[in-house]
């Protein structure tokens, strides 16, 4: 290799380790916490979409209600235990939390009114987020806690297509409003007494809709979609 093309390559692995070393603006999922409700619906991986056929539609798609004959009640419990390394503080780095506890639930209930038309409403944690630290500053013990919570009720309802009525096969048409309960906790400071912060704040709103299709033309093969607006 002449020594023009060993310079020109020099510049140019220069110039792609400096801009690989750039700062750059990072991104993150939100408060969304990765979670499936229900055990049959985790072990198939997030296909309830298409599938579901209870109450927990509230949840994964409002058009999964044309499943409920008659009434039907869903209970479900999923315990998220962790923990979070970061530095609460300037004083204070690199620091292990204590054991996360994040106690996810759904209760859902529906009812069939008739061929065409099905009921439901359904209560579920969707998002959360936050860490409790304790460390200490000098000779002060110091509490540094974050808690965030978004908890989500929804009526909803399904409109039934009669099987072959529109398609060949079983369609459905799902809606559900959406009212969030948001509750955010942040305390700093001496940990009998944390002065620095100390909020405890809650809040309710309407925050839209999620709607949703399932079709099955044939029994083998389920398909679904669904659309949630964002919350903000």
């Amino acid at each position: 290799m002449s020594v023009s093309k060993l310079s020109r390559f020099g510049l140019g692995a220069g110039a792609a380790f400096e801009v690989a070393l750039a700062p750059s603006l990072g991104h993150a999922a939100g408060f969304d916490t990765p979670i499936l409700y229900t055990a049959r619906h985790q072990a198939m991986g997030g296909t309830a979409i298409a599938s579901v056929n209870d109450a927990s539609a509230g949840f994964h798609n409002p058009a999964g209600l044309q499943g409920v004959r008659g009434y039907g009640f869903i209970a479900d419990f999923s315990l998220i235990l962790g923990k979070v390394r970061a530095t609460p503080d300037q004083l204070a780095g690199n620091l292990e939390s204590d054991t996360v506890k994040a106690p996810f639930f759904l209760l859902g209930a529906g009812y069939r009114l008739n061929d065409w038309l099905t009921l439901g409403l359904a209560g579920f944690p969707v998002a959360s987020g936050g860490a409790e630290y304790h460390y200490k500053i000098g000779t002060t013990d110091v509490l540094d806690k974050t808690e965030i919570v978004f908890f989500e009720t929804t009526p909803m309802l399904s409109l039934n297509v009669p099987k072959d009525r529109l398609l060949p096969g079983q369609l459905a048409f799902g809606a559900g409003y959406r009212f969030s309960y948001v509750t955010f906790d942040r305390e700093k400071g001496d940990a009998k007494d944390p002065r620095v912060l100390n909020l405890k704040l809650s809040g309710v709103d309407a925050t839209g809709f999620r709607l949703g299709v399932q079709y099955s033309p044939i029994d083998a093969l389920k398909l679904g979609v669904v659309f949630r607006n964002k919350v903000t």
